[in-house]
């Protein structure tokens, strides 16, 4: 069929396109398709790069830009206005261009994932508009994806790079913490793991080590480790527990003299001390090396769990 046989239709099939007739005024009061009536596409500057999207795909899920589509975008309005034209695109102020990319691609990834559940692996594009996928997006570039979800209101990007980031194990204990401070973070998920690490550690934390942590929260984890500490002393001090031993010579360990305790950061360290081999291991490795002791810790496990919830509580959902 030639392109003039599609303009003119085919009356028979009710298929065409045929000219419109010249609208009056009243046909200006057209209905507007509730699915396939599309926002326009709206062009943005990040740095010293330019980005041209769809609206929708921002005011869908972002109640921020919703409202700043609302306003107004210049004194003629319409086509002419800041976002609308490469000369006048809405200048994002204080984002990086990479960022901003890398937050689009986890953004337009996310119906694809929705749509298509378990038929994600593999895939490095959107087979319709050859948008890449965040595959190779790093630690440092899904950090920088939660904290734009953050600012802009976007819970699903930001659900998103949370539960990416929550397996990251490379990210430094502390610095995690520090995102949850910085991002508003209080979903247990993402704070329990941490919680448990600092009561647990060898070292307790410190001001001098992280300067933005309140004096109240170093009170909360100092008390939880005595609580955890002291635990494990009636365990070992139980006659019905067996003593732990030496990793070395298997002879078994004992409590040091308070004055042959190493202090670090004013706090003792809980240290086992073996006479054979004349050195201080760690109460952790002692813990290891003696199965009802490790028995004893599991045990503890689901009390040390409740006391954080008593002292730091957690949401279930952030």
């Amino acid at each position: 069929m030639s392109a003039a046989e599609v303009k003119k239709g085919n009356a028979n099939q009710g298929v065409g396109f045929g000219e419109a007739a010249e609208p009056s005024q009243k046909q200006f009061d057209y209905e507007k398709d509730e699915l396939f009536y599309c926002t326009p596409l709206v062009i943005f500057r990040v740095e010293d790069r330019l980005f041209r999207i769809p609206q929708e795909l921002l005011e869908t899920h972002s109640e921020v830009f919703r409202t700043m589509f609302t306003l107004p975008t210049g004194q003629d309005g319409g086509d002419s206005g800041e976002g609308r034209s490469e000369s006048k695109p809405l200048y994002l102020e204080g984002v990086k261009k990479t960022d901003f990319r890398n937050f689009l691609q986890v953004l337009t990834a996310l119906n694809y994932e929705d749509i298509t559940p378990g038929k994600t692996r593999g895939k490095t594009y959107l087979m319709m508009s050859r948008f890449p996928l965040y595959h190779d997006l790093n630690t440092d570039d899904w950090i920088a994806v939660l904290r734009l979800a953050t600012m802009w209101n976007f819970d699903n990007v930001r659900s998103k790079a949370m539960r990416v980031l929550e397996e990251d194990t490379s990210i430094y204990l502390l610095d995690r913490l520090k995102l949850a401070y910085d991002l508003d973070i209080t979903s247990s998920s993402w704070l329990l793991p941490i919680y448990r690490n600092l009561v647990k550690r060898e070292v307790p934390v410190t001001q001098k080590e992280a300067p933005w942590l309140s004096d109240d929260f170093i009170k909360k984890i100092t008390r939880l480790r005595e609580e955890r500490l002291k635990s494990l002393l009636v365990s070992l001090l139980s006659e019905d527990v067996p003593k732990p031993t030496c990793y070395k010579c298997k002879n078994r360990l004992y409590r040091p003299a308070s004055k042959d305790l190493v202090l670090s950061g004013g706090a003792p360290r809980w240290d086992m001390f073996c006479k054979s081999c004349n050195m201080l291991i760690g109460l952790d490795e002692a813990i290891h090396g003696s199965p009802a002791l490790e028995k004893e810790e599991k045990n503890f496990e689901n009390d040390l769990d409740q006391l954080i919830d008593l002292f730091l509580p957690t949401s279930k959902n952030d």
